[in-house]
């Protein structure tokens, strides 16, 4: 995992489960209700997609594999549990939102980057924010990305 995608909990997960049967949604209640819980899982948010219910959502923090794996084997005999480990990255998209370049400094800032990695970061934004259309930022950025090709 890469340092920057730590989380304060232990590992930041997302995973999107696909019952097999939406007839049969007491066994997975019952799985999931079943001995206790490992101390260090923690549900962050738990969404139903779609109607009827197709899809859930789930965000989750582990303190460690067995504690995924815990969830995992109460899941996935129910249907298809897909989990990516995270980064959460709402305050750069908060800042990008709101056009704020103090803030995202701010984040990358709380993430370790260096200033030279946050003066990069910066300079593609700028020129997004630059530009009069959504094609030219895209030559914008394709600009930058030789640009930094050229200077690795």
């Amino acid at each position: 995992m890469h340092p920057r995608w730590a989380y304060p909990a232990g590992m930041l997960l997302t995973s999107l489960f696909t019952p097999s049967s939406p007839v049969r949604p007491g066994a997975l209640a019952a799985s999931l209700w079943q001995g206790e819980a490992p101390p260090g899982l923690s549900i962050q948010r738990w969404h139903y997609l779609g109607e009827p219910r197709e899809k859930m959502l789930l965000i989750w923090t582990v303190a460690d594999e067995s504690e995924r794996a815990w969830l995992e084997a109460r899941m996935s005999p129910y249907g298809d549990l897909q989990t990516w480990v995270t980064a959460d990255s709402t305050p750069g998209m908060a800042a990008a939102m709101a056009r704020d370049f103090d803030a995202f400094g701010q984040f990358l800032r709380a993430l370790d980057y260096s200033e030279e990695e946050i003066a990069a970061a910066f300079d593609v934004r700028q020129r997004g924010a630059a530009a009069s259309s959504i094609e030219e930022a895209a030559a914008a950025a394709a600009e930058w990305a030789a640009a930094q090709s050229a200077q690795a």
